[in-house]
């Protein structure tokens, strides 16, 4: 055979093989082709259904699958898989397409055209005991941490997820949640290095709850930069529905409110990090409740719009902020806790211990506008009165309601603030305060550091509504009053010396009325107080007025049947803040104080002018019968120059009438205000009928008062807490009426006190100068001057001529008149008694005066004996003087001379009678002076007659000496018998004496 025909053969074998490949080759990808669209997917379904079910622990089923090789396209059709425990569906979908690129083998990547899942759905249980039903089949996983491989490349396209649905069924929170109509839309997203920096488009839409929500967006997930960019709408998010699942417990429940939230969200994580939100959020039909249950918020519109706003560097940006017709009801309990102190469980916040993150540049937030209109702030405050034990219960009952205050129409708008450094804002604050009143501030306010120059303006505020915060303190009841002010008030914040304020500008309570709590009597009130020219400061604290003037004001002080004092009651301590100082620290030595006070760090006091006009106090005493009243009308005056500087002192001119008639002036010059009090002033007060006075003059003296007017001049003096005071008292014609039966009366001989005081003229002065330390807690000016006056009458029974002697000079050495033994001779010392009791006789004609002899028996007898022995030798020269035909002197105004003494000495003895010694021839011896001088002592008899007429004549000269003056009638003069010779014994004083008495 030839080459040729052999190559022929050759080439004609050949071809058949490959033919015979190609049929069988054709063959074999007809059978797979034929096996992959009909023999395939059953055995598929077959082990999906197997080994989910083993793997799942759970039935699983599958009612189709189809492959499509030719476009090498999967579809799997009613999925569904059981709940491990019920019979219910765990999750479903009713088609599963997936769509395989064919270049995927070749690039050694998972390349997917296409991958759509229809109307998936799963059912999520979440157990009471905080598991779910899907719980089990959460592993561990594995770790690849420490993996270097770089992460496979993967394309995949057109992913969707049509009509998703889930329920939420939560045990624990007792609440339920559904999702519906949930579509994902994702274009594409890949990790190839040429679609890396291509945008990644996502949308999601859902019906959660009710409320639609969608989500679209652009990103770049595995760029660098990871830019994205997503738009959030959500409408209408039903805000109860989710407030179980907020981390920390709340003190609070949200009854009702709707979210809005229409928001772009966008992030770039190289070169910087960085995150920026702009949008609005819109809450509608808010409505919050407290602890208790009651309404604490509600909030019909809030609309807030954000501009770009950067949260990872601390940038906030709001640029307007919009609410209306909000309503809050703040509450504050007996404990003085309020309702929104406690919103929020105790340290519930982040903590910011050591690994929070710290930043260099501060948190700034800007906000263009704020704007809040119609708004209502309700105020209930049950701590601001707890009623005291003293009080009575009816009012008890009616103090226990706690206080109400409500402003209303509120109206705030806020522009440009922000917290950058000396950057200020605008605002502006208006409402109204319980129906009546209004209040406004305007003005521009700085937050870094904090500043306000605010615009204030109070219009008419009653007071009524606050006076729960005072009527501990001051137990009064206000019946009207209304407060208000116009002014500047400056803030700041300084970072050594903290907050200072200043305010600036004029204030006024007028129609002020007020009844004490305790009878319901009136007790202050006035038409008009108002500062002008105020300024008051605080760090350094200083107040400082120009004017205060106090006019058609009225004050009533009144005594009641049980003999309280309104003014006592009103003042009384017994706060809830008084704590009983234990007994070992009463009398311990006083402690520094833990904070200065404004008078310890030096306080900066100034009042240029008080004035007071048209001024009316009322004084009534209940306990007396009849009841007691008098009045200080027309108050007038002014006080000028009040101020805490120590050289500095105020002038005080103040005058009035008391009952329309006696003028009262007080005049002088003063310094309350600096630490070292000082005080010159003097007070005026001329011709009060005393008369109306018999209330307490029937009580207290036990007699009326027919008649009398008193006038006072006093003056006092303040320096170092010294006090230096003079009363100067007058009292003209004052007498003593009818006996009053009164238990209280005193048993003192008022009437001879009077009688002691009242001069000629029916004038009675006093001067009661006083002295004392304001440091001591005891001591009390007018306590002072009432203790003098009841020494005066007291001094009038026990001691009237200390009392006499007082008023004219002397003391109690009036009261009687010494004498030498055995004569009734009235000394010069005694004349000059008698003519000083003599003139005070005369200026008080309704005093008499008894006067009452007395003798000491033992020295008067001897006095008298010597009497009568120097008489007889008295008589002897008196007989020579006779004989010699001298002129004739009374024998009592002889005087024996020493040299003549012996002579007359001898001559008595001669005539006396008693028998004398004799000699031998019965002649009388011729005696030694000693002799003869005891002879006639010895025969010398003196009775008790003569003593008691001593004591007369004693007596009798004592009232001829009174008598001689023409100044005392004779009927004011009694001499009295004494009880006996010898007087009462007093320590210095000679028994040989005279005793006087005043009635």
């Amino acid at each position: 055979m030839s080459p040729s025909v052999i190559s022929f053969l050759g080439r004609l074998t050949a071809s058949h093989r490959v033919r015979k490949l190609l049929i069988w080759s054709g063959a074999v990808f007809a059978a797979l082709i034929l096996f992959a669209f009909f023999g395939l997917p059953p055995l598929m379904r077959s082990f999906l259904i197997r080994t989910l079910s083993d793997t799942l622990h759970r039935e699983v089923t599958i009612q189709q699958i189809t492959i499509n090789p030719f476009t090498l396209s999967l579809t799997a059709r009613g999925v569904a898989v059981k709940d491990r425990e019920t019979s219910e569906t765990f999750a479903s979908f009713d088609q599963l397409f997936v769509n395989l690129q064919g270049l995927s083998a070749f690039r050694l990547a998972l390349i997917l055209k296409e991958v759509r899942l229809d109307r998936p759905y799963i059912r999520i249980i979440h157990r009471q005991d905080g598991s779910y039903n899907f719980s089990d089949l959460l592993g561990a996983g594995s770790s690849d941490q420490g993996s270097t491989a770089a992460p496979p490349k993967f394309s995949l396209n057109n992913i969707r997820i049509v009509d998703g649905s889930v329920d939420l069924i939560d045990q624990p929170k007792q609440t339920d949640h559904t999702v519906r109509d949930l579509n994902i839309a994702l274009p594409f997203i890949s990790n190839y290095p040429y679609h890396i920096e291509t945008s990644v488009e996502p949308r999601i839409s859902a019906t959660i709850n009710g409320s639609r929500h969608i989500l679209e967006g652009k990103t770049k997930p595995f760029a660098s930069t990871r830019q994205t960019v997503f738009d959030v709408a959500v409408t209408d998010l039903d805000i109860p529905h989710y407030l179980a699942y907020m981390p920390v417990k709340t003190n609070f429940t949200i009854r009702s409110g709707k979210m809005t939230v229409k928001a772009q969200l966008s992030f770039v994580q190289q070169p910087k990090q960085a995150l920026t939100i702009d949008g609005r959020v819109a809450l509608r039909q808010l409505s919050v409740s407290d602890a208790q249950d009651r309404p604490l918020l509600t909030l019909p519109v809030m609309d807030v719009v954000l501009a770009p706003t950067e949260p990872l560097a601390g940038l906030f940006h709001i640029a307007s902020v919009t609410i209306e017709s909000p309503e809050l009801f703040i509450r504050r309990d007996r404990s003085g806790t309020m309702n929104i102190q406690n919103l929020l469980p105790a340290n519930s916040g982040a903590s910011t211990d050591a690994g929070a993150p710290e930043t260099s540049n501060p948190t700034v937030m800007d906000i263009d506008t704020f704007q809040l209109s119609k708004g209502t702030l309700s105020f209930s405050d049950a701590a601001a009165r707890i009623p005291s034990t003293t009080e009575k219960s009816v009012q008890d009952d009616t103090a226990a309601e706690p206080v109400g205050i409500v402003a209303s129409d509120i109206n705030v708008r806020v522009d440009n603030l922000s917290t950058v450094r000396d950057r200020q804002g605008a605002t502006a604050v208006s409402f109204r305060l319980n129906k009546g009143g209004t209040a406004s501030v305007e003005g521009p306010v700085g937050l870094t550091p904090f500043s306000a120059q605010l615009a204030v303006s109070l219009k008419a505020i009653d007071l009524r509504p606050f006076q729960p915060y005072f009527t501990d303190r001051v137990k009064i009841h206000v019946t009207k009053g209304a407060l208000s002010t116009d002014g500047a008030l400056s803030l700041s914040q300084q970072e050594a010396a903290g907050i200072q304020a200043a305010y600036k500008g004029k204030l006024s309570v007028t129609r002020f009325g007020s009844v004490d709590k305790a009878h319901a009597q009136d007790f202050l009130a006035w038409q008009s107080l108002a500062f002008d020219d105020l300024r008051v400061g605080y760090n350094p604290l200083y107040v400082h007025i120009g004017k205060v003037a106090l006019t058609d004001f009225y004050a009533r002080l009144i005594v009641h049947p049980d003999g309280s004092v309104n003014l006592a009651q009103i003042m009384e301590q017994g706060t809830r803040e008084e704590q009983p100082i234990p007994p070992d620290t009463a009398t311990a030595a006083p402690q520094p104080a833990a904070a200065e006070t404004p008078r310890q760090a030096g306080q900066d006091i100034q009042i240029r002018t008080i004035t007071l006009q048209g001024g009316r106090i009322s004084f009534s005493d209940a306990s007396l019968k009849p009841v007691f009243s008098i009045e200080l009308a027309e108050i007038g005056g002014r006080v000028s120059g009040l101020s805490s500087r120590e050289a500095t002192l105020a002038d005080v001119d103040l005058r009035g009438k008391v009952n329309q008639f006696a003028p009262l002036e007080i005049v002088g010059k003063i310094n309350p205000l600096r630490e070292d009090l000082f005080v010159d002033l003097k007070a005026r007060f001329t011709d009060m009928d005393l008369s109306p006075m018999t209330p307490y003059s029937g009580k207290y003296v036990g007699y009326t008062i027919e008649k009398g007017k008193l006038s006072f001049d006093l003056n006092y003096q303040i320096a170092k807490r010294k006090l230096d005071s003079k009363n100067k008292l007058f009292l003209d014609q004052f007498t003593l009426g009818e006996k009053v039966e009164s238990p209280t009366a005193t048993n003192l001989p008022v009437r001879l006190a009077i009688a002691l005081l009242k001069d000629r003229k029916g004038e009675i002065h006093l001067d009661l100068p006083v002295t004392g330390s304001l440091d001591d807690p005891e001591f009390r000016v007018w306590k002072v001057v009432l203790q003098i006056l009841v020494n005066l009458i007291s001094k009038a029974a026990t001691a009237p001529f200390a009392l006499l002697g007082a008023l004219i000079g002397g003391g109690e050495e009036l009261g009687y008149l010494e004498y030498e033994p055995g004569s009734a001779t009235v000394s010069d010392a005694n004349t000059k008694k008698i003519e000083a009791l003599t003139k005070a006789l005369y200026e008080r004609p309704s005093l008499k005066l008894e006067i009452e002899g007395h003798v000491d028996i033992e020295k008067d007898r001897e006095g008298l004996r010597q009497y009568e022995f120097n008489r007889k030798l008295k008589i002897q020269k008196f007989n020579r003087r006779l004989k010699k035909e001298e002129t004739s002197i009374p024998v009592d105004e002889l005087m024996i001379e020493p040299a003549e003494y012996e002579q007359y000495l001898r001559l008595a003895y001669k005539a006396e009678k008693f028998p004398k010694p004799r000699n031998i021839l019965g002649l009388a011896k011729d005696l030694p002076v000693p002799e003869m001088e005891k002879l006639m002592l010895t025969h010398i008899q003196i009775t008790d007659d003569d003593l008691r007429l001593l004591a007369s004549q004693r007596a009798m000269k004592v009232k001829d000496g009174f008598l001689q003056s023409k100044q005392v009638e004779p009927e004011r003069l009694f001499i009295i018998e004494p009880k006996s010779l010898a007087p009462e014994k007093r320590d210095t004083l000679k028994q040989s004496r005279v005793d006087l008495r005043i009635r």
